[in-house]
């Protein structure tokens, strides 16, 4: 397994440990949604962050969305190291539409969310050091994810994910 493939693993793994920690404490209804991870810096130590949110509503017709909810927070480095996080937030208020461009099938749409974490795979060290300047592979990278996320981002949550980490998003030139 190469070394993109196995941190891309990684982020499948930990989002995996995050639906389980959902599952075993309860904390969460059945019905909330996790999000797309956001890595952080805890000292020297990286942290995926994956927000869950309620989402009303089935396809073909848009979700309504809620604010975040609950972030449960897993270690890279230490895969048995998680924390759920519950948050103050009036999850009754529908924060608005995830709309996704008609054009894009079930398929396209799980190819696209698959691009995206393959894309934050090679960008992991990017949020160990967001000022760094990117080398052209992380920059391709990065443009893979930034053009991946306004197709498929939780359009009424990103300003919502931007505040989990704003150095990240500001290094790959995605504002809210």
């Amino acid at each position: 397994m190469n070394e993109v493939s196995a941190s891309q693993n990684l982020i499948v793994q930990r989002s995996k440990h995050a639906d389980h920690v959902k599952n075993i404490t309860r904390v969460m209804p059945r019905e909330s949604v996790r999000g797309y991870p956001v890595p952080v810096l805890v000292g020297e130590d990286l942290w995926l962050g994956f927000p869950y949110f309620l989402g009303r509503g089935r396809p073909p017709n848009a979700r309504q969305l809620s604010a975040f909810g609950w972030i449960v927070w897993t270690s890279v480095r230490e895969p048995e190291n998680a924390e759920l996080k519950t948050l103050d937030s009036d999850l009754s208020i529908d924060r608005g539409e995830h709309k996704i461009d008609p054009s894009i099938d079930m398929k396209q749409f799980r190819e696209l969310e698959s691009q995206l974490i393959s894309a934050m795979s090679e960008l992991l060290e990017v949020a160990k050091m967001p000022s760094k300047t990117l080398t052209s592979k992380e920059q391709e990278a990065a443009e893979v994810y930034r053009a991946v996320w306004q197709k498929i981002a939780h359009k009424p949550l990103v300003s919502d994910y931007y505040a989990l980490n704003p150095q990240w998003f500001d290094a790959l030139g995605i504002k809210p």
